[in-house]
């Protein structure tokens, strides 16, 4: 039996069911291994480990394979492990709604900025945006950070925290990145009305934020509607893009936040309001959609639809995969949502030139083969300039607009739930071998530790 194939929360089950013969055991874990290892589902390898996605308080060396299972599980407890791998390695069933908001939700905004709070339960930081309705001349950003405690359960509320505003602290912008790292969440970029859009790095102290100013004397210039995501190790963050000076920036700028010391890539495409995810197993970024705007361009922005991936080890732009042909892929378009779960990057909404509309459409990309899939769920929210952050099984939006429209006067929070069944909690327990040691006093939640109370610190 290979060492690590079944994890030890499905392990010590099957060993109780199966009793104290050795005899009788080892051919049952024997076969359950080799399943896991030939793919036959997914009930151990992927469920304790999501390489490609981090929950929201992982971080680093913190990062816990196991948190992202039991988060999907808390959530549906009428799935079983085989089901949860199972949306984690096909992702083709889900759906979007909207989730309920509670506490002090702030205003509606378009591209605010976001990442996942360090802490045992999962929580989310929002900042700034904008928080009008037009994108030129008359944009008004904010300054407004936000701690967002994510449901624990199916049908409860996205419950709102604002955080008071105490000196020092950024300038209100929109279009800025925050990115969690092990040194603290690095706020980059962004357009304000001050005309400084300096980095900063927040940290929270007993409950309270710490702002810190950073030097930029060897980094690149800040732009607007770049992303930036943080890497496997926690300390650096990979800045790609953006609007600045005119035009779209190439290249790729990566930042120690352990040194303060910044490294570069030249070369590249050169996008602004597109998406991008990191593939840890295959240690890649990837990036797609968005525009590409020249300074002497008098056609406008170019839409971009060619996924770009940067090989992290070799420190250069793939180009073979930005050669691949594919009939069916989705089409281009700017400022639209993504994160990734599982194998896949998933990717909605966004606003399309050739539709002259917001798009309300899904998409996942096989980081592994390289291919495209439309999912066949209900309706994504169709708006752009939303943001994206993948918790469990659960990808949640925060803000975006309609055609310059805002719907209603408070954020908008949407979430897709993958293995979702009608009822809400998942389409039950299968007729497999572990299925039914599961259900033989095992389902009922006892395989997983709460997340308030796992102890873990990521």
């Amino acid at each position: 039996m290979a060492s690590g194939s079944i994890p030890q929360e499905v392990l010590a089950p099957v060993l109780e069911s199966l009793g104290t013969s050795l005899a009788h055991v080892l051919p049952c874990c024997q076969s359950l291994a080799s399943a896991a290892l030939q793919g036959d589902a997914a009930a151990f390898q992927p469920l304790a480990r999501c390489r490609s996605m981090p929950s929201p308080g992982h971080v680093g060396s913190d990062f816990e394979w196991g948190r992202c299972g039991r988060v999907a599980r808390a959530r549906r407890p009428k799935c079983d492990w085989r089901d949860i791998a199972k949306a984690m390695t096909v992702a083709d069933r889900g759906q979007w709604s909207e989730v309920p908001t509670a506490g002090a939700v702030p205003s509606q905004r378009q591209s605010l900025a976001l990442c996942g709070a360090t802490a045992r339960s999962e929580k989310v930081i929002l900042f700034g945006g904008n928080t009008s309705r037009r994108v030129a001349g008359s944009w008004e950003p904010s300054r407004t950070l936000c701690l967002v405690d994510l449901p624990n359960e199916h049908g409860s509320s996205v419950h709102f925290t604002s955080i008071d505003t105490k000196e020092p602290w950024p300038t209100a912008r929109w279009g800025s990145t925050l990115t969690q790292t092990t040194t603290g969440a690095l706020l980059w970029g962004g357009w304000s009305r001050h005309g400084n859009s300096q980095p900063w790095m927040l940290r929270f102290r007993e409950a309270c934020p710490d702002w810190t100013e950073l030097p930029n004397t060897t980094g690149p210039w800040a732009t607007a509607f770049h992303t930036a995501t943080g890497l496997e190790d926690g300390k650096r963050v990979a800045i790609v893009g953006g609007l600045g000076d005119g035009s779209s920036h190439d290249g790729v700028w990566t930042f120690h936040a352990d040194t303060g010391r910044w490294t570069h890539c030249s070369g590249g495409p050169a996008p602004a309001g597109h998406v991008a995810a990191l593939d840890a197993d295959g240690q890649r970024l990837l990036l797609s959609f968005g525009v590409r705007r020249s300074p002497d361009s008098l056609n406008g922005d170019s839409f971009l639809e060619t996924m770009n991936v940067f090989d992290l080890r070799m420190n250069r732009w793939d180009d073979l995969w930005k050669d691949k042909v594919q009939v069916n892929k989705p089409c281009a378009r700017r400022n639209p949502a993504g994160a990734s779960i599982g194998r896949y990057f998933i990717i909605s909404g966004g606003y399309s030139e050739e539709d002259f509309s917001t798009l309300n459409d899904t998409w996942a990309f096989d980081m592994r083969r390289g291919t495209w899939k439309l999912l066949d769920l209900n309706h994504a929210p169709p708006v752009e300039g939303h943001k994206a952050i993948a918790s469990g099984l659960d990808l949640f939006t925060f803000g975006g607009h309609r055609l310059r429209h805002f719907e209603g006067p408070h954020v908008s929070v949407h979430k897709l739930a993958l293995c979702q069944g009608p009822d809400g909690e998942g389409p039950g327990p299968t007729s497999s071998l572990c299925s039914k040691l599961f259900d033989d006093g095992h389902s009922d939640g006892s395989l997983i530790t709460d997340m308030s109370s796992s102890g873990e610190s990521g």
